[in-house]
């Protein structure tokens, strides 16, 4: 956390970022597989949790603005706190803005 310059505030999605990524890191001991598929039954894809690292800068689509002058499209710039596994699609993001 020191060295990407998180917020101390942050230490518990750092956890559990970095617990998801262990279970889905295979090891010797379970036959190279991972946890999450000794658990499950089922294969996890590793390539989802490659295309963003803890604390990068995300940009993303402004949902709750509905106001009737409000422009469509708006963005808003978070940093990357982890994937919602169990909402949405495999790249659903959780920012924190």
């Amino acid at each position: 956390m020191a060295f990407l310059d998180v917020d101390p505030d942050c230490w518990l999605l750092a956890l559990n970022y970095a617990c998801r990524m262990m279970n889905l890191t295979a090891e010797k001991i379970l036959g190279w597989r991972t946890p999450q598929e000794v658990a499950t039954g089922e294969t996890p894809d590793i390539c989802v949790p490659l295309h963003f690292s803890f604390w990068d800068i995300v940009h993303c689509a402004r949902h709750a603005n509905k106001q009737p002058c409000s422009q469509k499209g708006q963005e808003i710039q978070g940093r990357f706190v982890g994937f919602a596994w169990d909402v949405g699609h495999k790249l659903t993001l959780l920012p924190l803005d």
